[in-house]
């Protein structure tokens, strides 16, 4: 077999304000050339998921293979996109992509025993389960994670930790370079992303730092000098999208890690009320008050009435009628009662279940590669496990929509 030793001094270590490790020597082969040529028809979105298994002895470097192919690749992508090339050679000119490397441990992810107490990783899921079975006399308890569901939530939460990484590393670089232009606390700005991106931040606090830095239009995944384009020809919303793609893994690894209680309820009320009350009365205190006085008046009428020539019996008797009639106190009130209530309660409860979870985990891989990260994930260590055919072959034919149809998995193992 020949080997060919690349001088890696050729290969700039700085792409805008971007440091990028320096790369040592490496001796190329043939099956690296094979897994960085399906790489990056990944990256360019020729295809959408691979699945590789790479096996050799202890120490032959099946790891070094799999991390140079992420590190050529991702600063390949980093110096397209400074330079405004395209990473594809049709009409359509697609979002920059950059390899987002997962690390997983085969053991951890593929060795489940459903009769064990589940990990911690899977007791949220349990707790999930629990909580939303109906509760029905008799009911049988809630079964086990399964194995698929295990392996599910463990690479779930490895997607989220590996991208908050690169998040909190992005936003430093752009905070270091507005600290030294303009000043402020920047730096420190950075250093609190880092810790809030531990607790799962929401879409809110993500658009407060992303807001603060500036980048809520050209985002921070890329250099400030790249010419990162969008399938739409224009990058404004690539610090939205990244917000969006943040915060839908951050829901994910919620869901993985901790109990989530998450629900929606909308209650609507309406009440009229008419009131109309009918009441007749006589104040017999105050009618007597009033009578005197008007008799006295009825009298004197009576005396101008004679004075004139009228009869005074017939005048008086008109005075006291009158005022008879006058004084009598009657107090009317109408009352009358009419209720009319309408309620509605609306009630939504977001699926957390198995399914709902592997759903979600193909949304944050389409949101990830909007924003121009395709995740790789390297699964290592699987020769220490026993029966590892059988245990891979179950995974695959469980997860197939995800280990070949969407993302680039890596399987490491042994000659045997």
């Amino acid at each position: 077999m020949a080997l060919r030793l690349k001088n890696s001094s050729v290969d700039p270590d700085v792409v805008g304000e971007w440091t990028l490790p320096a790369l040592t020597p490496f001796i190329h082969s043939r099956a690296f050339d094979t897994l960085k040529r399906e790489m990056n028809r990944y990256l360019r979105r020729e295809v959408d998921g691979r699945s590789f298994l790479i096996t050799g002895h202890r120490g032959i470097g099946k790891t070094s293979l799999v991390l140079r192919a992420v590190q050529e690749c991702g600063r390949e992508a980093l110096i397209d996109a400074q330079r405004g090339k395209s990473r594809r050679a049709d009409r359509f000119q697609s979002p920059a992509q950059r390899p987002l490397l997962v690390k997983l441990h085969g053991p951890s992810l593929l060795v489940h025993d459903p009769d064990e107490p589940p990990p911690p990783e899977t007791a949220a899921l349990v707790v999930k389960i629990q909580r939303d079975a109906p509760e029905m006399p008799g009911a049988a308890p809630p079964v086990a994670v399964s194995a698929t569901s295990h392996a599910l939530i463990q690479i779930t939460v490895a997607l989220y930790r590996a991208l908050s990484r690169e998040a909190s590393d992005a936003f430093r670089v752009h905070a270091r370079v507005d600290e030294r232009l303009q000043g402020g606390d920047f730096a420190e700005l950075a250093g609190q992303l880092t810790l809030e991106l531990d607790r799962a931040p929401g879409p809110a606090t993500l658009r407060a730092y992303w807001s603060r830095l500036g980048k809520l239009r050209l985002g921070v995944f890329w250099p400030r000098q790249s010419h990162w384009r969008g399938a739409d020809g224009s990058r404004g919303d690539q610090g939205v999208l990244e917000i969006v793609a943040i915060a839908a893994a951050a829901q994910a690894f919620q869901v993985c890690t901790g109990k989530v209680k998450d629900s929606e309820s909308q209650t609507g009320a309406a009440s009229e009320e008419n009131t109309l009350k009918t009441a007749a009365g006589v104040n017999l205190a105050d009618l007597t008050n009033k009578l005197i006085g008007l008799a006295v008046g009825a009298g004197v009428t009576g005396v101008m009435i004679v004075e004139k020539g009228a009869d005074p019996v017939a005048a008086l008797a008109s005075g006291l009628a009158a005022g008879l009639v006058s004084a009598l106190s009657l107090n009317l009130t109408s009352e009358r009662n009419v209720k009319l209530n309408r309620a509605r309660e609306y009630s939504f409860v977001p699926d957390r279940s198995e399914k709902a979870l592997q759903r979600d985990f193909l949304v944050i891989i389409e949101r990830l590669r909007n924003i121009g990260l395709a995740p790789v994930f390297m699964i290592d260590e699987l020769d220490k496990i026993d029966d590892l055919h059988a245990v891979l072959s179950n995974f695959l034919n469980q997860l197939k929509q995800v280990t070949t149809d969407t993302g680039f998995f890596c399987f490491l193992a042994d000659r045997r």
